[in-house]
């Protein structure tokens, strides 16, 4: 796993580096003391831990540093090190695995770096399946990581992905079945995958690439409790 530490805190980055080599023995790590100097690194980590000081410019310099690390890579983790509860919306716009207060708990700290090498492992899994695609003219192994939505129209499926739009005949339930739980069916017509949400309202979400797909009245109570629980659990349903 490739870890950076963007803090400047020599103590805090003592105490991070000192945790992350206790619990996960050898590993990559590099220490920034700001963020200016981890983006010209460019450098694509699987976590990151981003000091935030509530003084106003190292605020937003901070989260302005977590939003362009957040367009470089949809899959990079971020956890936030900060002195209050104050940015924990700003957190949730970029899609922030966790939060740390200071000053720094250790047990806390161990927990969130369990979950976030479990959730690499778990990740890096789920980059290998694929879901099989057969149609007239093309057949092709879609990764279902890179599925953002599917709908349906009439007989036909309608898979969305960043490696193009793939038409096919067969059911909803029949590709759900295929895939996992990090897709849910928010609408009879639509499956949605809960990792490229942007936003959402009581009849519709928002996708990261700007597309909106339909949120049933009557789902839309197991909706919020799925994807709260999707959040809570850094991304892992």
């Amino acid at each position: 796993m490739k870890i950076a530490i963007c803090n400047e805190e020599k103590l805090i980055c003592g105490q991070l580096e000192k945790n992350i080599r206790q619990l996960l023995g050898e590993c990559s790590m590099d220490c920034y003391e700001n963020g200016d100097a981890l983006l010209l690194a460019e450098t694509e980590y699987d976590l990151v831990f981003l000091g935030i000081r509530e003084d106003g410019e190292n605020g937003e310099n901070g989260l302005k540093t977590a939003r362009a690390l957040r367009n470089r890579s949809k899959k990079v983790l971020l956890v936030f090190i900060t002195e209050k509860k104050d940015f924990v919306c700003e957190a949730f716009d970029v899609e922030a695995f966790h939060y740390l207060l200071k000053p720094l708990n250790e047990e806390k700290l161990k927990e969130v770096l369990r979950r976030a090498a479990r959730h690499v492992e778990e990740s890096r899994a789920k980059e290998g399946r694929r879901l099989l695609v057969k149609t007239r003219s093309r057949n092709a192994a879609i990764p279902i990581s890179e599925i953002s939505y599917i709908e349906n129209q009439k007989r036909k499926a309608v898979i969305h992905s960043s490696q193009g739009v793939f038409e096919l005949y067969a059911t909803m339930k029949e590709l759900q079945e295929q895939l996992d739980e990090t897709f849910f069916r928010c609408h009879r017509g639509y499956l949605v995958n809960l990792s490229y949400i942007r936003e959402y309202r009581s009849d519709c979400i928002f996708l990261q690439n700007g597309e909106t797909v339909y949120l049933a009245k009557e789902r839309y109570p197991e909706f919020v409790r799925t994807y709260m629980e999707y959040l809570q659990s850094g991304g892992l349903v």
